[in-house]
């Protein structure tokens, strides 16, 4: 569930958010665009009939980088496991 959401259902502080905002961005972390993801991210989201691409965006890098893709996302998990076979579920 996003931060934005939390916030609204008073779950968590504006303040608590934009800590841990500032805590990531203190991290190294490079960021780097992967080619294609967003088309190909698109692409899964229509043929999985998800309601957004948010998570078929970690599905698209999973794919190119040949490798697993692990979500919390139980929704998501259940609408593309029957034909993702790289999908796992962290519950599981």
């Amino acid at each position: 569930m996003r931060c934005t959401r939390r916030i609204r259902r008073g779950e968590l502080s504006e303040d608590t958010a934009r800590a841990a905002l500032e805590t990531i961005a203190a991290f190294d972390v490079e960021l780097r665009e992967e080619p294609g993801a967003p088309a190909r991210a698109l692409t899964l989201a229509s043929s999985h009939s998800v309601p957004s691409t948010y998570d078929c965006y970690y599905l698209a890098l999973a794919e190119s980088h040949d490798c697993e893709f692990w979500t919390a996302d139980e929704r998501f998990f259940n609408a593309v496991r029957a034909r993702e076979e790289r999908v796992r579920w962290v519950g599981a």
